[in-house]
């Protein structure tokens, strides 16, 4: 298993990534008016795909709930009840969910 403050700074990360990815695909597609910001967004899928399979080796979770926490739940910006009332709202919620499964 990870240590909790490791795998919070990375999440908290991968986070910080992607708003940084929509920032500047915002602003390239200010100068370039032709075309939607989401097509200057960057295709991170390998590098993602690769950490998001080592998070899950390391955490035990065959379920992909990190990558569900990060997609689906942006990050924990969407609240949903998850589990008996379990609401992963930021990365220690989730650290501390999968810890109990």
């Amino acid at each position: 298993m990870m240590q909790r403050k490791t795998f919070i700074a990375i999440i908290e990360g991968l986070d910080a990534q992607y708003k940084r990815d929509i920032a500047v695909a915002e602003v390239l597609s200010s100068v370039f008016t032709n075309t939607h910001a989401s097509n200057f967004m960057p295709n991170n899928k390998f590098w993602k795909d690769s950490l998001f399979l080592t998070l899950a080796m390391l955490m035990d979770d065959h379920e992909d709930w990190i990558k569900y926490y990060c997609y689906s739940l942006d990050f924990g910006r969407k609240k949903r009840i998850i589990k008996d009332d379990i609401i992963l709202s930021n990365a220690g919620e989730l650290y501390d969910f999968l810890m109990k499964l």
